[in-house]
């Protein structure tokens, strides 16, 4: 086993900043906003249809404009903008995208959102997947859960 030793001041100086480089979070810059959806269900989308999707900035600066990228599947760039930052906080992202699988990229924050481009489902829906909705509406405590599970009807 190897031992480091600090032979001199320099090395314990070249040392020390390596270790506040290793030990510092890999971060936005520190004015930068974190973002969050004001919705979840926002952002499983209709193919080909117009949309505006919106999220919340929790802290930090929000510029005016925020550049965004939107990926697929396959990690492919398949359109960019700037998004609108409009009073209270809050991203305003204009898509209109075909059916697929996407990722929402927000360079500046260094945050990435998936994003479900799919039609609802027309179909008789399947019982067995009724079972968290149910208990969900019976406990008043989930209302989030309920929320999230009506999503599966999309499917």
């Amino acid at each position: 086993m190897e031992t480091f030793r600090i032979q001199s001041s320099r090395d314990c100086f070249s040392f020390g900043v390596f270790l506040i480089t290793l030990l510092l979070p890999v971060s936005p810059s520190a004015a930068a906003a974190a973002l969050k959806p004001h919705a979840v269900d926002a952002f499983f989308i209709e193919p080909e249809r117009p949309t505006v999707l919106e999220l919340e900035a929790d802290s930090g600066e929000l510029p005016e404009r925020i550049q965004y990228r939107v990926f697929d599947y396959t990690d492919v760039q398949v359109a960019a903008g700037k998004a609108i930052a409009v009073p209270g906080k809050i991203v305003q992202v204009a898509l209109k995208l075909p059916q697929g699988y996407y990722d929402l990229e927000f360079p500046a924050t260094e945050q990435r959102f998936g994003l479900f481009v799919s039609p609802a489902w027309q179909g008789k829906p399947d019982p067995f997947f009724g079972i968290d909705r149910q208990r969900s509406a019976a406990d008043p405590g989930c209302r989030g859960r309920a929320r999230n599970s009506s999503l599966g009807s999309r499917s």
